[in-house]
């Protein structure tokens, strides 16, 4: 099969990228699988499937035929695609993919962020008490950020710790220090101790972002969360940048879960069972629609099993599993249990 280098992946991520996870690939090793077009797919394999979690990094070919070469070079596999967008879904669904929603990704545009009316109310009050406890609010320079590092660590590893189970891969992967070119790093500090960090990756440097990291320790002030997400805003519209996404909340509105004909009882269940009780997706979703959203963008998740073979029947289960697999779940001691949401 025809797969371009990492090095490749690069360079087009910094003029082509369109999807929040395209630059969150580079986390973990991948493959790269390359159309005769020049389309990537960065894949890995779990439990036998092949395993994506973004849309296809598209250069100049069209999406049907990109994803039509795609699905004939892996007609064998069983094929799971995580946190793809509307338009991909309904090519893959006319594949025969079965699409089952995953969840919806909020964006803030940057022209109309603060907070205003009822709804920030909540959002602007916290602010202010964190300001009053004597919280600051900056962005470490790359020096600062090595010199900081150990201590950006110990709260990532305190705010992995918060819960019982912690997800480690995948689409809800963590790595700081991961080499992803143009990511920015904010924190808040109240007498000196570091409380919280948010890292903000660039989709495209300089015009859109992905708020995709906020972790903070289990015992940080009041109102830090909300500080830092309006504070990285305001510097990235400062510099230009013309949204940012706060992240995908799963099984936001699971009632329009479904494209096409596909009965998805057990793929339902799974994902409730996944997003209430180790992901938090109620508190995930009340945090965020606190902002000024301006769109909330549906995610999906689409398979298919062989296009041949007795396992093709066993799709279903089989590509739940590889999802489940490919988040990387650890059992953790934690460190306290708290209501506050995950972010």
């Amino acid at each position: 099969m025809p797969y371009a280098s990492e090095g490749t992946f690069r360079e087009c991520l910094s003029l082509h990228a369109t999807h929040s996870n395209h630059p969150v690939t580079l986390l973990t090793p991948h493959l790269f699988f390359s159309t005769e077009g020049g389309t990537l797919f960065p894949l890995k394999r779990r439990l036998g499937c092949v395993m994506m979690t973004c849309d296809p990094l598209l250069v100049d070919e069209d999406p049907a035929q990109a994803l039509q070469a795609f699905d004939q070079a892996h007609g064998s596999d069983c094929v799971v695609l995580a946190s793809i967008t509307g338009p991909v879904a309904q090519i893959l669904a006319a594949r025969g993919y079965a699409v089952f929603k995953l969840g919806e990704e909020p964006w803030v545009d940057l022209s109309d962020f603060q907070p205003r009316g009822n709804r920030g109310k909540g959002i602007r009050a916290a602010r202010n008490q964190a300001l009053r406890s004597g919280c600051e609010t900056g962005e470490w320079s790359p020096e600062a950020l090595q010199a900081d590092r150990l201590e950006i660590e110990a709260v990532f590893e305190e705010w992995r710790g918060l819960s019982i189970l912690s997800m480690e891969g995948g689409i809800l992967g963590t790595n700081p220090f991961a080499d992803i070119p143009g990511r920015r790093f904010f924190w808040v500090r109240r007498n000196g101790r570091l409380e919280a960090v948010l890292v903000a990756t660039p989709i495209r440097i300089g015009v859109c972002y992905y708020l995709e990291d906020l972790v903070y320790r289990k015992d940080a002030c009041r109102g830090a969360q909300e500080l830092i997400t309006l504070a990285s805003m305001e510097r990235l519209h400062q510099d230009g940048a013309e949204r940012v996404s706060l992240g995908l909340v799963l099984q936001r509105k699971p009632e329009r879960a479904a494209l096409g004909q596909s009965s998805g009882g057990f793929w339902l269940a799974a994902t409730r069972t996944l997003s209430r009780w180790f992901y938090n997706a109620q508190g995930q979703d009340l945090f965020r629609k606190r902002f000024q959203i301006a769109t909330w963008e549906p995610t999906y998740f689409a398979y298919r099993g062989p296009r041949s073979g007795p396992l093709k029947h066993l799709a279903l289960p089989w590509a739940t599993l590889a999802l489940m697999a490919s988040l990387e779940p650890r059992l953790r001691w934690p460190h306290g249990l708290v209501s506050r949401p995950r972010s």
